[in-house]
């Protein structure tokens, strides 16, 4: 199966351009062990990607050779990200809010959990942020995977074509002979294709066929009660959905996504126009934006933010669009946000911060009103923009200063923390900040700019767990709450390499053993070679 990188659509090998958005799609290659926290929508072709937390930095010292323990390792790469941040829920057994940061905004659900899937020799491996570990021997390899937005199922197909889901308590494989998948945000039904182009829905342990012949599923609901897919007749290609029966959209229609319960319709004609509708009423459709370059869903679907790469328009309950902006604006939120694909844990797109990218100058960043009126930049040319989980405060850097933001302010306005930073991470909760200075100092500081030395030297790697921050030093790992850094002890041997996800850090060692590390407490063993 094959990943879209722009829209995050999955589709059979042997497509290539993504028939949501059109990108075209990347060769099929066997997914690694990758790290699942949500970021925000890559930036086109060489622009960078804002990683909504610096949860880790690249090593600066020359790194040793790694073993077959780093085979383990979950690299935070941008590409891999978004692929992985593009799962969809498959079960959401609590969600967790956090307070509205504007008025009439929606609040933030974030992610549950990091089950996370591989395979290492003949074995599938999963565990989660608990250090629960689950293994099962396997000669097939995966192929594709998709973390659910919760964060608490894996749901992968093998390369014999078998449809599995993995959580803390083992894997079940739930279809065969399966060529693509999606997965509801709701988290409770999974839509699938199989080899003989027959579409199923998988809910409640039970499959059920909804339309055969079909050329490519497309899209489904978030609340799982309709699914949208294509198919191929004279060389045409026309679309469709099912929300209890099959509706037809009509020759050249692409089905994008759609609201819950497939009351709206979003959809593509053949020159990439995007369109939305009330069902299959095709009289009252309406424009949203002339080409996709990057769109952005609430939970339900019934909002959609879209441009086209220069001018941003907003739509509701298949309205008319409203043009909010000039430039292509994206989504800004917390990293922990649940996300699948393009459809994002918000209840509202309104009240919302969303920013820009201009190479060379950096990021710039700005307010919709919940009367879709843009603010102006309320912070310009920045770099190492975060949005913390509170919603309230940003952190960026600027001239190679460290700056935090009360963006619920009336007129907000960065405040300094600390002067001549090369690079910084924040704590979960944001209240506080290790960064390294042009000395190659590592120092931590607070919201109120008071600041501590931690070590008089730059640290191989660093990352946040649930008390404090971990870090690599000369194949040593060490744990600080802001102050002087001490010694985790309770590795079998030297500390290689490190790979962080917020609610825990995985430690590689050199006997090809793997540690998961949640405070700065006993590490846990999750892994070695038998």
């Amino acid at each position: 199966m094959i990943t879209c990188p722009n829209c995050g659509s999955s589709f059979s090998e042997g497509m290539k351009f993504c028939s949501k958005c059109g990108t075209k799609l990347p060769a099929v290659s066997e997914p690694a062990f990758t790290e699942n926290d949500p970021v925000q929508e890559p930036a086109p072709a060489a622009d960078p990607v804002i990683q909504a937390d610096p949860i880790i930095r690249k090593p600066v010292k020359e790194k040793k050779e790694k073993k077959a323990a780093s085979a383990l390792k979950l690299k935070i790469n941008p590409k891999l990200i978004a692929i992985a941040a593009a799962a969809l829920a498959l079960v959401i057994l609590l969600i967790i809010f956090i307070p509205k940061i504007f008025a009439g905004g929606g609040s933030y659900a974030l992610r549950k959990d990091y089950v996370q899937s591989g395979k290492l020799g003949e074995k599938w491996l999963s565990f989660n942020k608990a250090g629960k570990v689950t293994e099962m021997d396997a000669e097939a390899s995966i192929v594709s995977n998709m973390v659910t937005a919760d964060g608490t199922v894996n749901v992968f197909k093998d390369s014999d074509k078998n449809l599995y889901t993995v959580d803390a308590k083992g894997f079940n494989k739930i279809a065969e002979e399966v060529e693509s998948y999606l997965v509801s945000f709701d988290g409770k039904t999974i839509a699938y294709m199989d080899e003989e182009n027959a579409l199923y829905l998988f809910t409640g342990g039970k499959d059920k066929k909804v339309a055969e012949d079909i050329y490519a599923l497309s899209a489904i609901s978030p609340d799982g009660k309709a699914v949208a897919y294509t198919k191929q007749s004279n060389e045409n290609i026309r679309g469709y959905y099912y929300d209890g029966k099959e509706h037809e959209l009509g020759k050249n229609m692409t089905p994008v996504a759609l609201s819950a319960k497939g009351t709206y319709v979003y959809y593509t004609n053949q020159n990439g126009v995007l369109y939305v509708q009330k069902g299959e009423n095709s009289d009252d459709r309406q424009k949203i934006v002339d080409g996709i370059t990057n769109i952005f869903f609430n939970e339900d679907g019934t909002q959609v933010v879209a441009n086209d790469g220069s001018k941003t328009y907003f739509s509701e309950k298949g309205g008319e669009r409203t043009d909010v902006s000039k430039n292509g604006l994206r989504l800004l939120v917390p990293s922990r946000t649940m996300r699948s694909g393009t459809f994002y844990g918000i209840s509202s797109l309104k009240d919302k911060l969303y920013y820009t990218y201009s190479s060379g100058e950096g990021y710039t960043v700005y307010k919709l009103s919940s009367k879709l009126e843009l603010s102006s930049a309320i912070a310009r040319n920045v770099m190492s923009l975060t949005l913390q989980e509170d919603g309230k405060y940003m952190s960026y850097l600027k001239n190679n200063k460290l700056y935090l933001m009360n963006v619920t302010e009336k007129e907000p306005e960065g405040k300094v923390l600390a002067i001549d930073v090369e690079s910084y991470i924040s704590s979960n909760d944001g209240k506080l900040f290790l960064y390294e200075d042009e000395e190659g100092e590592t120092y931590s500081v607070n919201r109120n700019g008071k600041a501590q030395k931690v070590i008089g030297e730059s640290v191989d790697e660093w990352a946040a767990v649930s008390n404090g921050f971990v870090y690599i030093l000369d194949d040593e790992a060490y744990f600080t709450t802001g102050n002087k850094g001490s010694k985790i002890t309770g590795f079998s041997d030297d500390v290689s390499d490190m790979s962080g996800y917020r609610d825990y850090v995985l430690l590689h060692c050199d006997d090809d053993t793997v540690f998961m590390l949640k405070d700065g407490k006993k590490p846990i063993k999750i892994w070695e070679e038998d």
